[in-house]
Parts: C-alpha cells; structure tokens; sequence
C-alpha cells in the first residue's frame, strides 16, 4: 500500500481491502473500502467523519503495477463489531457524482453530433472522453438537466451512421430506420463512449489474454 487517505488524513493504519467498480452500464465509477477502527473511540468518531469526505488512494501489487484513484465518500454501506474493534464499509464514487449533481444545462443541441455532445458533458463532470464514435446528428433541447441525464438521453435515442431515413408510402414524413443504442462508462484511463453494436462485435475495448 503506497496511499489511502480520507479528508486528507492517512487511514493505511485502518485499511483492510478496497474495491473499485467499472460499470459499462453507468458513467460514475463506485467502490467499496474497508476499515477496521477501535469501537467508540477511533477514526471515525474522532475526525467526525460524516462519509461525503473526500478519498484518494494509491496501491501497487506485488507485480507492481498501480491503481490510482481520487473520489468522495458517499455514504457507510455496513458496520459491524468485533471485540473491541469495528469494522467499516465506506461506499465511494469518483468526483464526476459531486460535480454531476451540482451542474444544470440549458443549452439547445441543433444538428449537433452525439458525441460532441456526450464529450460536453463528460467534460462539465470533471472527466474526458475518449470515443472512435461517428454517429448521425441529433437535435436536443436541455431543459435544466443534469450532465448524466443527457448523455443517458444521447445513448437510447442516437443512430449509429449506418442508419438510413425512409420516407413511407402515401406521407411526407421520415422514418429513420437503423442500429440504435450507445453507452457511456466511466473508466480509471477516462471515459468511454462506444455503440453496442461496436461493444458486442469487440471492437470498442482491449483484448487481455493474460491475467495474474
């Protein structure tokens, strides 16, 4: 363990294991990390730790390899007593939950690519984007939504470029027929905006033949 600090404060006295969730489905990364304090009169009741704190940790494996990760507290999942020990369970989110939460866009999207427009609003949640998306324009009018609430609006309702706009028989009006669905995730290496068609085919990630 090279860091691990909450509020700032080293806990690698405290700490017991870590967790941390990449969701394909979400664009906020979660985890879990457990500490183990004295009952009644430790850590968490010292620093009146109320679990919207700030945390960052750094741990290299015996291979050597490091993870980095800098988030808030979200909120204490579990605890239990052991003797006179306690052991608790912190849940945590990347930083973009905070920032997400407290940002409101009006802004009108006209002809406007998606994922020009998803690498908006990843970058008003903190983060970057990294995509090889070309998808057909969309319009979109925000209503004082959140960044996350756009880019889930951009993922069910834009249209990869392979689709193709039919008019029916007898009216004027169009009807865009085509492959359909996109998700946006957040990574420890940023953010990632690929097509499911893409993601299904495995052209949207990395091969990994060799784990340890």
């Amino acid at each position: 363990t090279t860091e691990v600090k909450i509020d700032d404060i080293d806990v690698r006295g405290l700490f017991v294991s870590v967790s941390i969730f990449e969701n394909i489905y979400s664009p906020l990364i979660t985890g879990e990390i457990v500490i183990q304090d004295t009952d009644g009169a430790g850590f968490i009741e010292e620093n009146e730790i109320e679990f919207i704190e700030p945390i960052s940790i750094k741990i290299k494996n015996a291979n050597g390899d490091m993870l980095e990760f800098e988030g808030v507290l979200n909120k204490l999942k579990n605890e239990n007593v052991m003797g006179s020990k306690k052991v608790y369970c912190l849940e945590f989110t990347s930083e973009a939950l905070r920032k997400n939460e407290a940002t409101f866009v009006t802004n009108a999207y006209k002809e406007s690519n998606p994922e020009e427009i998803v690498k908006e609003m990843v970058e008003k949640m903190g983060g970057e984007l990294t995509t090889n998306v070309r998808a057909k324009k969309m319009n979109y009018v925000a209503s004082r939504r959140r960044p996350r609430d756009i880019i889930e609006y951009v993922c069910t309702n834009a249209l990869t470029q392979d689709a193709q706009a039919t008019k029916n028989d007898g009216s004027t009006k169009e009807q865009a027929k085509g492959t359909t669905g996109f998700l946006c995730w957040e990574t420890l290496d940023g953010y990632k905006f690929e097509s499911v068609k893409d993601i299904l085919a495995g052209k949207a990630g990395e091969e990994h033949k060799d784990f340890q």
